[in-house]
């Protein structure tokens, strides 16, 4: 018996005629490629701008299926990624002359839309589910390289970088947070990015294209500070922070819980990583107990296990500042080179250059669309 089309998926199939639609009465400027995504998410299309010299540029627009429910997290997003616009590992809004959107900018016809740039080599799940279906592992200095991409997500997202040019993310001590919390770090809200992608990755990606956050619609933006005072210290769970020695690395004073959620869920991603398997949502007791278990992943640097431990932290107050993070990325940690690992870094070693310019060209370059 064919399954019916739900209420929603028919909602998407009127907004995917309209806006073929709008790229028809568009062309010959632009070109429709393929939709992404699916109906609970809203609407995207992958679309082709012929540029005036010849060269064409690949774009993607973001639609509501349904106007009721979905208009107020795209709306959010909108907003979200306009106040994070000059962030290197935040995915940019593109903007066109001449407004060709006329037809589709109605709300009555279709609600709220956006256009992004398009990310061409896939999310982070589809590169290690393709590594892990060949029951490789992720290299340390690969784990490091998404880590990196990761914290500078977060560190954008505390302090927005002001422009007027793409920037790295770097922590302003001297200002306040704003406090945007994703909510959704999930690793298909990940994406690889080109690795020829501009001056801004050429120190930190020339060896592993670069991640950039995606989806804001659940994002939130809480600037209070806080501090936990001494009297509730006990309703945390001191099973996982006290044996590990957690609290002897806490900084005393405000923080904001925005950036301390960010940091947990940055936690669980890289457990995840380091699993070698799916958890179930963002389970933190999975995470947690998944990371200090040795046995998984014995090679795994104890510099990065003990950093993504700490994130993972039960009680806010011990999971590492933002400071701390950039004092690391401007000492090297996230990137070290090959030859810091001896002979695993030599040759067809799994910390060498080739191995990981390998696993670049084979789980993601080659198996783009």
């Amino acid at each position: 018996m064919e399954r019916q089309m739900t209420e929603l998926e028919r909602k998407e199939n009127n907004v995917k005629e309209k806006i073929q639609r709008v790229i028809r009465a568009n062309e010959p400027r632009f070109k429709f490629e393929k939709f992404l995504g699916d109906a609970d998410n809203g609407v995207a299309v992958v679309m082709r701008e012929v540029l005036g010299d010849g060269k064409e540029r690949r774009f993607v627009l973001k639609t509501v299926a349904d106007p009721e429910q979905q208009s107020s997290m795209l709306e959010a997003e909108i907003k979200y990624l306009h106040q994070l616009r000059y962030a290197a590992h935040i995915c940019r809004t593109v903007s066109f002359g001449g407004n060709p959107w006329y037809l589709f900018n109605v709300p009555w016809k279709t609600g709220p839309f956006y256009t992004m740039e398009y990310i061409p080599f896939g999310t982070l799940e589809q590169f290690y589910k393709r590594v892990w279906k060949d029951n490789q592992v992720l290299p340390n200095r690969v784990l490091w390289s998404i880590f990196l991409c990761v914290i500078r997500s977060c560190i954008g997202m505390a302090y927005p970088p002001k422009g007027p040019d793409i920037e790295l993310e770097r922590v302003r001590p001297d200002e306040e947070m704003s406090g945007i919390c994703h909510y959704d770090m999930l690793d298909g809200n990940f994406m690889f990015g080109d690795i020829a992608g501009g001056p801004e990755w050429v120190q930190e990606h020339d060896k592993f294209p670069p991640l950039k956050i995606i989806d804001f619609g659940r994002a939130i933006e809480d600037p209070e500070l806080y501090a936990v005072p001494p009297d509730e210290e006990d309703i945390y769970d001191d099973q996982f922070d006290v044996p590990l020695g957690l609290p002897n690395f806490r900084v005393e004073g405000l923080r904001n819980r925005a950036n301390d959620d960010n940091i947990r869920d940055a936690g669980v991603l890289m457990a995840r990583l380091v699993s070698g398997k799916t958890f179930i949502g963002s389970d933190e007791a999975q995470a947690r107990a998944t990371i200090v278990n040795k046995a998984i992943r014995p090679d795994l640097e104890y510099d990065l296990r003990f950093m993504i431990i700490r994130c993972l932290a039960v009680d806010p107050r011990n999971r590492p500042q933002l400071e701390e993070f950039q004092t690391w990325i401007d000492n090297g940690v996230f990137n070290r080179p090959a030859d810091h690992y001896g002979p695993a870094g030599q040759g067809s070693g799994p910390e060498s250059d080739e191995s990981i310019q390998r696993m670049v060209q084979m789980y993601m370059l080659n198996a783009a669309e």
